[in-house]
């Protein structure tokens, strides 16, 4: 959505005309629109609006060489980029793991829609990173030789202990075509959210966390809870 920048979105305008609701999903890092596939289906028989789409570097959107195209304001700029193109007279913003940090960040920078309401699936802490992982400073060609093992730790951490293995082949197979280029990039340029200001985003707002979640537990969540009003 920035100049010289496209992404891959998936879009599907609301039935209602001037009372309609448009969702808009944020995946997190090493995710894609497509994660949000058995829920869609259920917005649209419903009548709202629906837009999902693949960051820089993630899914079918384009993985350009550029640094700074994957600074954390550069996926805000791209969501708000989306609400403002696709926004309906009411709008909902979902958010999965880092995703949740667009989101908060887009609100508090300001979105020209009006939000109705978020929804903030396995939030992160809001705490800047002082440092980016170790594996952010490996050269990109090395850790494409690692990705089978990195690759097999993820899978350890991220899924629960009933997900059924068929989802979680699919969505490795995806998210291993991820760019580790993109990935260091992201991590070296974290997104900064100031929890000092979450106090004044006045809206209704769900926070859901998994008890088998060992990337984003709970606690976490009920820390950004305390910050919101």
């Amino acid at each position: 959505m920035r100049a010289g920048h496209s992404l891959s979105v998936a879009h599907t305008p609301p039935r209602d005309g001037a009372a309609s609701t448009t969702v808009f999903f944020m995946h997190g890092a090493g995710g894609h629109a497509g994660q949000w596939r058995f829920i869609v289906p259920a917005l649209r028989d419903a009548g709202l609006g629906v837009v999902a789409h693949d960051a820089l570097g993630h899914g079918d959107s384009p993985a350009p060489r550029e640094w700074r195209a994957y600074a954390g304001r550069a996926w805000v700029a791209d969501l708000q980029a989306l609400i403002l193109r696709h926004g309906s007279a009411r709008n909902v913003l979902v958010g999965h793991s880092y995703g949740c940090l667009v989101v908060l960040a887009a609100l508090q920078a300001g979105v020209e829609r009006p939000v109705e309401r978020a929804l903030l699936l396995a939030p992160p802490s809001t705490q800047a990173r002082r440092r980016a992982p170790w594996l952010a400073y490996l050269p990109t060609p090395l850790l494409e030789r690692l990705r089978p093992t990195l690759s097999a730790a993820f899978r350890c951490t991220a899924w629960g202990p009933d997900a059924p293995p068929a989802l979680i082949n699919e969505e490795t197979v995806i998210s291993d075509r991820n760019s580790f280029f993109a990935f260091k990039a992201m991590w070296r340029q974290w997104l900064r959210v100031d929890e000092s200001r979450l106090h004044a985003l006045h809206m209704p707002m769900q926070l859901w966390a998994g008890d088998a979640d060992r990337i984003t537990p709970p606690a976490l969540a009920r820390q950004l809870a305390q910050a919101l009003p």
